[in-house]
């Protein structure tokens, strides 16, 4: 009988294995050959952001408060509806830094912070 159990776990533990490995591929998929536009209707991803402030937070890393903006005025619009939610890391991706870690660390109805580590000196 703890032959059957076992055998019945190993292959429910694989096959739900294959199924996140085959979610996560459709995933990728849906967002490499997607328009951001499209995205940004869905609620995956925010473009045409601004940085309306940069501060110095613990251990070095760089806070960035990041929003919509109408044209070069400062007026705050409010972001349009999305599912990111604080705590999410790796949210952008940038050849041009080296980060450790980016987690969203605040985040409102017009704007949101991001706590990144950036080299000195490259922002």
């Amino acid at each position: 009988m703890a032959a059957k159990c076992t055998s019945f776990v190993e292959q429910t533990l694989e096959l739900l294995n294959l199924e996140k490995q085959a979610e996560i591929n459709e995933s990728r998929a849906f967002y490499e050959n997607t328009d951001s536009g499209t995205l940004e209707n869905n609620g995956v991803c925010l473009r045409k952001l601004v940085i309306f402030g940069q501060r110095t937070g613990l251990y070095g890393r760089t806070l960035l408060t990041l929003g919509k903006a109408k044209g070069h005025s400062p007026i705050n619009l409010p972001l349009p509806a999305h599912c990111i939610t604080a705590g999410m890391s790796d949210l952008t991706y940038s050849t041009m830094y080296k980060r450790e870690v980016n987690v969203l660390y605040r985040i409102s109805t017009g704007h949101f912070t991001l706590s990144s580590f950036f080299p000195q000196g490259t922002l």
